[in-house]
């Protein structure tokens, strides 16, 4: 049993397919009778006992398992998309650096956050940025 707004439900762990045969208008016309219809049509697709799983792919999981990932990309350069003005003070156990876009920041390290260790080409200050505000640079661009 079951409670639902107040009212004790039954609850059921299976319910039975529904299976609707509907005979062709043709059929009927050729003079068969219901029940000689359903027994026809036995080999309906939707019959449960036809139904089967699809294809296991090619390769399997453990084929998979055995290739390595390729390591992440660690890009040295980050340009600033995005302005990022932290309006919190900053403090001496964590420097946070304010982005403005276009800015070039070498990255040190990137946190698995999102934040990256980095300093700001154009002033040389190193803190921690917000890498969702910055994209890939390549350094040949400079």
């Amino acid at each position: 049993m079951v409670m639902l707004n107040g009212q004790t439900m039954r609850a059921s762990l299976q319910v039975a397919p529904l299976n609707l045969h509907k005979p062709r208008s043709d059929s009927l016309r050729h003079g068969l009778s219901h029940s000689e219809h359903f027994h026809e049509n036995d080999h309906n697709p939707y019959h449960h006992s036809n139904m089967t799983p699809p294809d296991t792919p090619n390769g399997s999981h453990e084929d998979l398992s055995h290739q390595p990932l390729p390591p992440p990309v660690f890009h040295n350069f980050l340009r600033a998309f995005y302005p990022f003005h932290p309006n919190y003070s900053i403090t001496d156990s964590s420097v946070t650096l304010p982005l403005n876009e276009g800015d070039v920041i070498l990255v040190h390290s990137i946190h698995t956050n999102g934040w990256a260790d980095g300093t700001l080409l154009l002033s040389g200050a190193r803190g921690w940025l917000p890498t969702n505000y910055c994209e890939a640079y390549d350094p040949e661009e400079m």
